[in-house]
C-alpha cells in the first residue's frame, strides 16, 4: 500500500472521526497523493486513477471532492501560494518586521520553500506546463505575490516617496517579452519555443497565445474548428460538431414530348 494510503488508514483507525472529518481526510490524501506523483511527473501525464490508487480510495470517491483533475491542480496552486501569503501577513503583524521588511520577506519565502518543497516543485514545473488553466492560475498568483512584495518595499525608507505603481514596477518588471524563447513572459499565454505552431492541434501558437476555438485548428478539446464562430455551418460557435439540416431538393418532372408537337 502506498504512503498516502497508509497515512489515510492510520488516521481513520487511530483517530475516530465524524463524517465531515473523514471526508476532509480523504481530500487531503488525494492532494498528498497527487503531490507525490508530481515529484516525478508533469501534471498532464498523471491520471485520476493513478492519484486515487496512490491515495488508497476508489475513483468514484475522487468526484466527491473534485470535479476533475484540473480542479485538483487548481487547489494545489491555491495551497502553494495561500500558505505563503498567510506567512507574510503573520510576519507583518510582528512590530519588529517593519524595520527589516525586505530581509524579513526573503526569510519568509526561503522558509516556505524549504517547508513546502513538493508544492514549490509543482509550481516551478507547471508554470510552463501543458495545462492552460494551471498556467493562468500560477501567473495570477505570482502577480499577487509581486504585489505583496511591493507592500514591503513601500516600508523601505529611502524609497518611501515612490508611488504604488513604482513599487509594482520593481516587483514585476521584466525586459520586453520575446515570443519563441520558451519562457512565458508578461503578456504571453504560453511559449513552447520552437514547438510553437499554428498548425499543430493543442500547441502554443506562433504569437504565444493559447489555442482557441475559431483559430481553424481542431484542438484535442474541440470536436471541430472551421475558423469561424457561427452556428449552423456544421461546426458550432463552441467548436462542437452539429447536424445541419439540408432542405430537400425537388427533382423536376421529365419533359414529355408528344407526337405531332
Amino acid at each position: 500500500m502506498s504512503t498516502a494510503a497508509e497515512d489515510l488508514m492510520t488516521r481513520r483507525t487511530h483517530h475516530p472521526t465524524t463524517r465531515s472529518e473523514s471526508k476532509e481526510l480523504t481530500r487531503q490524501a488525494l492532494l498528498r497523493a497527487a503531490l507525490k506523483l508530481l515529484s516525478q511527473h508533469s501534471f498532464d501525464s498523471i491520471s485520476l486513477r493513478e492519484v486515487t490508487r496512490e491515495a488508497g480510495v476508489s475513483p468514484t470517491a475522487f468526484y466527491r471532492h473534485f470535479d476533475d483533475m484540473e480542479e485538483l491542480g487548481l487547489v494545489l496552486v491555491e495551497e502553494s501560494f495561500g500558505t505563503l501569503r498567510q506567512m507574510l501577513r503573520t510576519a507583518r503583524a510582528d512590530p519588529s518586521f517593519a524595520g527589516r521588511a525586505i530581509r524579513g520577506s526573503v526569510d519568509v519565502v526561503a522558509m516556505h520553500v524549504r517547508d513546502h518543497e513538493a508544492h514549490m516543485r509543482f509550481i516551478a514545473r507547471e508554470r510552463y506546463g501543458g495545462v492552460r488553466r494551471l498556467r493562468r492560475a500560477i501567473r495570477r498568483e505570482l502577480q499577487l505575490f509581486a504585489d505583496e512584495l511591493s507592500i514591503d518595499l513601500a516600508a523601505f525608507g529611502p524609497i518611501g516617496g515612490w508611488t504604488l505603481d513604482d513599487f509594482c514596477l520593481v516587483g514585476i518588471d521584466t525586459p520586453d517579452p520575446v515570443c519563441g524563447n520558451g519562457l512565458v513572459e508578461k503578456g504571453e499565454d504560453c511559449d513552447s519555443g520552437i514547438a510553437n505552431s499554428d498548425s499543430v492541434p493543442g500547441a502554443c501558437r506562433s504569437t504565444c497565445v493559447d489555442p482557441s476555438c475559431g483559430d481553424g485548428i481542431a484542438d484535442p478539446d474541440e470536436g471541430c474548428d472551421d475558423g469561424g464562430l457561427e452556428d449552423g455551418d456544421g461546426c458550432s460557435a463552441a467548436c462542437e460538431e452539429e447536424v445541419v439540416e439540408v432542405p430537400p431538393t425537388t427533382t423536376p418532372a421529365p419533359l414529355v414530348i408528344e407526337d405531332g408537337c
